[in-house]
């Protein structure tokens, strides 16, 4: 029995009888709608799955977008051609919104809120950077007259990442 198969069954055994659930892989997904189209072994391709359970422009939601060609889990809900996915063997993208905060999530980067403040700092590399500076100012001198220099007149103290590193973000 195929992995898929078994996790199906499961599935199947703890839902209620009125459920239908399918297993198929995707053929497409259309990012504007929040649907995809899912193709079974031997039965009809479902055509636009909803990715929420709802259709409607949300302000808050979740929206995983699933990789073609990977599994898909769907639950027929109250007509035989309207149907739920809720669980994906391989996602392309998730979506998070809840309210004006907002974060994308895909292979190559994680986007938030739009990412129009860019990217975030690689705080080590700027603390030692900032931390240079500091070396370089507090070792600089002024030449007098004569023969004779006279070092800066008050050190800068070092940068600690402690002191500007927030910590409820990482990367």
């Amino acid at each position: 029995m195929r992995p898929e198969d078994a996790f199906l069954l499961l599935f199947q055994k703890f839902m209620p009888k009125a459920a239908t659930i399918t297993i198929g892989t995707v053929e497409s997904v259309d990012k504007e709608k929040h649907t995809c189209d899912v193709l079974r072994d031997g039965q009809p391709t479902l055509f636009n799955c909803r990715l929420n359970a709802v259709i409607d422009t949300l302000d808050s939601h979740v929206t995983c977008f699933p990789a073609r060609g990977s599994y898909v889990l769907c639950i027929t809900l109250d007509e035989p051609t309207s149907c739920f996915v809720f669980a994906y063997s391989q996602l392309d993208e998730a979506q998070i919104k809840v309210g004006k905060s907002s974060a994308v999530i895909t292979k190559d980067d994680i986007l938030f809120n739009g990412g129009t403040l860019g990217g975030l700092m690689k705080i080590s590399e700027f603390t030692d950077r900032l931390n240079e500076f500091v070396t370089t100012y507090n070792g600089h001198v002024h030449p007098e007259t004569g023969s004779t220099t006279s070092p800066t007149t008050s050190q800068a103290a070092t940068f600690i990442r402690d002191d500007y590193e927030n910590l409820k973000i990482k990367q």
